[in-house]
């Protein structure tokens, strides 16, 4: 099962930080803490930071990536055919730039112990243990 990336939807690291560290305080010892997001790219490209993410007979998605030094701007384009015309539809969201290695210390500082640290499915799996 994929969970996607919802810990890059965070407004902030400080809060992918409290959201670690209170999930911690709410385990007991030994207790486990699974985390799944979207390892961005540590470079792309202008040229390869747009993508088609869908391609039907009346529809086709695209995605076009603006990398920032903390987060990315993600432009989701939906084309339709209307029967007469094609009719586009735009909307722009941000998301942050996670590493494994700072997750990986939010987790140590919470006091959880790396168990898992692979990818999966095009993202990165960490399981945490409470020490």
């Amino acid at each position: 099962r994929e969970f996607w990336d919802t810990l890059a939807h965070l407004d902030t690291q400080d809060h992918v930080n409290k959201l670690i560290q209170q999930s911690a305080n709410l385990l007991a010892p030994g207790g486990k803490l699974v985390l799944q997001f979207r390892e961005p790219p540590a470079d792309m490209s202008p040229q390869n930071s747009i993508f088609t993410t869908r391609s039907e007979r009346d529809r086709l998605m695209e995605c076009v990536l603006h990398y920032w030094p903390d987060r990315v701007w993600v432009t989701d384009v939906v084309h339709e055919w209307t029967g007469h015309t094609w009719r586009s539809m735009r909307s722009t969201y941000g998301k942050l730039r996670l590493t494994v290695e700072g997750i990986v210390e939010s987790a140590r500082v919470a006091g959880l112990g790396v168990e898992l640290n692979e990818p999966h499915a095009r993202q990165r799996l960490l399981v945490f243990t409470r020490l």
